[in-house]
């Protein structure tokens, strides 16, 4: 039971971390793209 008990928090770990993971990938994204943007238009001027 100990053994099955300890999985479950590792489960609920993973859960929480996933959950927390994809903001941070959005910001991540946001900011490549808002630094992109200002180059492209350097660009385009």
């Amino acid at each position: 039971r100990t053994r099955t008990s300890s999985a479950i928090t590792v489960h609920t770990a993973t859960s929480r971390t996933t959950r927390r993971t994809p903001p941070v990938t959005i910001q991540g994204l946001d900011n490549t793209f808002s630094k992109r943007i200002p180059d492209s238009e350097s660009r385009n001027t």
